[in-house]
């Protein structure tokens, strides 16, 4: 019994760097977020913007074509593919996984769920 068990954890010691190898590798560029987008199907935000200014990266929403939420901060890991948005003024943060279908379509998975929002990009950011 003792012998499987010593087994199966150096089996597992064995395949797991090549598991871990195997994942895809994020495909999205910080540069590619930098733009206004736009909810396709009920995302959580209406319109918002990514932008970098001064060295800072910035993030601001828009819901009915009002502003929203302003101010906040984004960062992101191409590590990862994980957009992290902070906005102090109102204590929330998101984080998302992060794909691109194509140069204009962002697509946001939160971790709890099982669809991703879509997002269409209608402007350069500033």
């Amino acid at each position: 019994m003792a012998f499987r068990s010593i087994h199966a954890a150096i089996l597992g010691a064995l395949l797991a760097p090549a598991v871990a190898w195997a994942a895809p590798a994020c495909k999205v560029q910080p540069a590619q977020l930098i733009a206004a987008w736009e909810s396709d199907d009920g995302g959580h935000f209406e319109q918002f913007e990514l932008n970098q200014r001064d060295g800072q990266r910035g993030f601001d929403s828009w819901l009915h074509e009002r502003p929203d939420l302003l101010d906040g901060r984004w960062s992101f890991d191409p590590k990862t593919c994980r957009l992290r948005i902070n906005h102090a003024a109102s204590g929330q943060r998101w984080d998302y996984a992060v794909r691109m279908s194509g140069p204009d379509i962002l697509l946001l998975r939160e971790a709890d769920e099982t669809s991703s929002a879509r997002y269409r990009k209608i402007a350069n950011g500033r």
